[in-house]
């Protein structure tokens, strides 16, 4: 976070004051507007900082544990990860926590939102990956722990779809999120894509996975051969 803070520092023509956690940096993110930065640590808290002058806003403290994803939406909020598995969303015009649900069993390793701030995707460290309906508090598991590594897991701006890359040599697509709530089967529908290095070779280049269930609307969904 000193890194992103000083090429705004350097801008300014200001020196930032010291911006420290009591144990380690967890993660740094800045708001939709870029006015703040936030950062979590091992030591339980989330700290807001402005942008332009390093100036601490508030510090925001964990139920439990470390804090270790956050994401602003583009409205007034702010969302948590924890180590308990948990995400809060906390005001940032009151900055005060106005829901947390338990999302994973394990601690979140991070988390992405979509624009409209109305879901969560968090990744955990068993490898599991789930969706987080904020308004009722809904998760939908995409992906059960103590599978391969994942390395990132991101959702779409609409919130509809969401990419999933690990150790496996294809990217996941989960289609249909939109409307999905509760806990839809799962379809795993793979197309093998050639491989312009490997011609003739035997590859899942993309693994479209299609949500399905009565909470599901099948419009939603793509053909998965069609990409």
């Amino acid at each position: 976070y000193r890194a992103a803070l000083g090429a705004v520092a350097h801008a300014a023509g200001v020196t930032l004051p010291p911006m420290l956690h009591d144990d380690a940096l967890l993660a740094a993110q800045f708001s939709a507007a870029g006015a703040l930065v936030v950062t979590t640590g091992a030591d339980g808290v989330a700290k807001a900082w402005r942008a332009d002058t390093g100036a601490p806003v508030v510090t925001l403290r964990a139920r439990a544990g470390a804090i270790t994803a956050a994401a602003f939406t583009t409205g007034a909020r702010l969302v948590t990860g924890d180590d308990a598995g948990g995400v809060s969303v906390w005001s940032s015009a009151t900055w005060t926590e106005t829901a947390r649900v338990s999302a994973t069993a394990a601690p979140i390793a991070a988390l992405d939102i979509d624009r409209a701030g109305a879901r969560v995707l968090v990744r955990d460290d068993a490898q599991a990956v789930a969706l987080v309906t904020l308004a009722s508090g809904a998760i939908t598991p995409l992906l059960a722990p103590g599978g391969p590594t994942v390395w990132s897991a991101v959702l779409s701006p609409d919130g509809a779809i969401a990419a999933i890359a690990s150790e496996e040599p294809d990217v996941r697509l989960v289609e249909g999120l939109v409307g999905a709530g509760g806990h839809p089967a799962v379809r795993i529908e793979a197309s093998d894509l050639p491989d312009p290095a490997r011609p003739g070779a035997e590859r899942s280049g993309l693994r479209r996975v299609q949500l399905t269930g009565p909470n599901v609307d099948p419009k939603d969904q793509d053909n998965p051969e069609s990409t």
